[in-house]
């Protein structure tokens, strides 16, 4: 909403700089290539009718709109001694341009336009910059043609310097009728606020995001630049689409928020990819984006610098075989190693952090130095010295035991060397993360509550506590069991409630370690009463990802989970096998699921819908 908001804005404020006519408005009056800078190129509006003008736009202070005709063609080799207050290039049935060359310097106080073509074919509107000219402004707006061979354009060619201090509007339903080019080499465009809609054609051009505040790139296409830097450490770069570079990722002050996308380094010489990087300026995401870099050299290190909104958690990679790799980093720590899992009930002997790396390229071992912040120490870790720091993996949901080539606990790093990629954490070295609970279900049995679980990379476990509740927050224990696989594998547990509450109740189960921690499992619901027989959710809306499916009187058969956005894109699916009865069925949504409201459905073998809810995800 934000978005279309700015957007309107804009159409009305370049709608009223460019609408009427006023006192010293200028407009050209020629049909051939003209200087701007001679009085004869133009006409001046003096309140009634236009005349012939005495002096050129800029020359003196005072000119409000100025326009240049539709088939008009006008040069800028001078730095006007004024600011005007807005430029137009007509649109119409015939190219029209306005090229600044070098030494040529064009202020505009508020919006700068290039308005369509409309007729024709091969029409160009197009603002041309090259050598060291140069376009400051407070907007620029390009509006779209009717096909695609009328193209409304800012093309750089061998240089120049455009400076936006708000928003860049160009077509977004139609990208290829409006863009930015880049040819030759150099160009650069400085942009204080958004860049949304239309295509940029990288060439060897860079982009500057200057602003303050959330600024944003990105939409209907992924986008390819050439270079891209951060220059403002109050600004926030946020991604709307898939975003490729062929030349160097500046990170100099500012943040860059991939939110679900990408962010991709793909220049041939990996080590042009990256400029700076640090606590005042890095990658994070919101949702499940990552930073990838392509083609890293065998035995060189490169900086990932990721992070969260708030944390700067960055990695450095050494490969031994040429490599992409794709990492994220997101807190707090998960259980299970995913964005949104259930979050660890003791995090005090931990990093409270996960860092997601994927290697879709390459072989052998990578050596990686894994970095964090102080806020992010548990109490006990906090303690831990350069010999007691290890990185665990997360396999399958289970996090294995930490290990090390060495750590400076001083400088909150450690280093260790994987052949395979996964999310990794942080913790005590030689030390499993707690135990990682599996699935959990509770059905009715002959006269009582059946109780299954399971667990994985059980550590150090004392025990497990059964609780019970009549409204989901109040609980009580009504039976234990001793831990069974501590050290040797997974393993499954069951526990009968023999008296179970009338109606419906609430179960949870508690391990209690060796050192006296202790987590919980999601809490399940089961209802005594015969005569429900429909499937439900529970709990919806759905906080840690996990949900639990019930119901009983379920046919046998196989059956079709799928969760749809509100686009009705499939963006989840399971299949379950059911042997009939009652049906207690754990469901882990993926971290990519952002928050917001979808529709829960799940299928027969024969393609009929049997059950439909809302899913709201938090």
């Amino acid at each position: 909403m934000k978005k279309f908001l700015c957007i309107s804005a804009c159409l009305i404020c370049i709608g009223n700089y460019l609408s009427a006519q006023n006192v010293n408005d200028y407009r050209t009056n020629v049909a051939a290539l003209s200087n701007w800078s001679a009085a004869a190129t133009w006409q001046r509006f003096d309140g009634v009718t236009w005349v012939a003008a005495t002096d050129y736009p800029g020359q003196n202070s005072g000119a409000h709109d100025v326009t240049i005709i539709d088939g008009d063609a006008i040069a800028l080799n001078i730095s006007l001694a004024n600011p005007i207050d807005s430029l137009n290039i007509q649109g119409g049935p015939a190219s029209t341009s306005l090229a600044i060359a070098s030494g040529g310097n064009l202020n505009v106080t508020f919006g700068a336009r290039i308005s369509p073509p409309t007729a024709g074919s091969g029409i160009i509107k197009e603002i041309n910059m090259t050598g060291t000219g140069t376009l400051n402004c407070a907007s620029l707006f390009l509006v779209q043609g009717g096909n695609d061979n009328r193209l409304t354009r800012i093309t750089y060619n061998n240089g120049g310097t455009i400076n936006v201090t708000g928003t860049i509007l160009m077509s977004i339903t139609q990208p290829q009728r409006t863009f930015i080019q880049f040819l030759g080499t150099g160009g650069t465009l400085n942009v204080g606020g958004n860049v949304i809609g239309g295509e940029i054609i990288p060439g060897s051009g860079t982009i500057n995001f200057t602003g303050t505040g959330i600024q944003t790139i990105g939409g209907v296409l992924p986008l390819t630049l050439f270079s891209l830097g951060m220059t403002n450490a109050a600004s926030t770069l946020q991604l709307d689409g898939n975003v490729t570079l062929n030349g160097t990722l500046t990170l100099t002050n500012g943040k860059i928020n991939t939110q679900a996308n990408t962010l991709t380094l793909a220049n041939v010489v990996p080590s042009s990819q990256l400029s700076g990087g640090s606590s005042t300026s890095y990658v994070y995401s919101t949702g499940a984006g990552r930073l990838i870099r392509n083609g890293l050299a065998a035995a060189t290190a490169y900086l990932f610098p990721i992070g969260t909104a708030t944390n700067y958690l960055p990695v450095t990679i050494t490969p031994t075989t040429t490599s992409n790799f794709a990492m994220n980093a997101f807190t707090p720590a998960s259980t299970n190693g995913l964005q949104g899992g259930p979050v660890f009930a003791d995090a005090s002997g931990i990093v409270n952090a996960v860092w997601n790396i994927d290697r879709p390229v390459g072989t052998g071992n990578s050596t990686m130095i894994i970095q964090w912040d102080n806020s992010l120490e548990g109490a006990t870790f906090a303690t831990y010295g350069d010999g007691q720091i290890g990185v665990s993996r997360n396999v399958a949901g289970a996090w294995t035991a930490t290990v090390a080539d060495g750590a400076n606990a001083a400088a909150n790093q450690v280093t260790a060397t994987f052949n395979t990629f996964s999310p990794f954490g942080v913790g005590q070295l030689g030390v499993v993360l707690p135990v990682k609970f599996g699935s959990i279900k509770a059905y009715e049995k002959l006269t009582g509550i059946q109780l299954d679980w399971k667990v994985y990379s059980e550590n150090k476990v004392k025990n497990y506590e059964i609780e019970r509740s009549a409204d989901a927050r109040s609980f009580s224990a009504v039976g234990s069991l001793p831990a069974l696989y501590n050290n040797t594998s997974d393993g499954d547990y069951g526990f009968f409630d023999a008296n179970p509450l009338p109606g419906t109740s609430y179960y949870r189960i508690k391990n209690n370690d060796l050192d006296g921690k202790s987590s919980y499992t999601i809490v399940v619901r089961v209802s005594r009463n015969k005569t429900i027989k429909g499937l439900s959710l529970y709990p919806n809306p759905a906080v840690n990802g996990i949900l639990l499916l019930q119901g009983s009187d379920l046919g046998r058969g196989n059956y079709k989970l799928n969760i749809f956005g509100a686009n009705g894109q499939e963006i989840y699916k399971q299949q379950i096998k059911h042997n009939g009865g009652t049906i207690s069925h754990t469901i882990e949504l993926p971290s990519t699921i952002s928050e917001g409201v979808y529709m829960f459905s799940i299928k027969d073998e024969n393609g009929n819908i049997i059950f439909k809810e809302k899913l709201v995800k938090q």
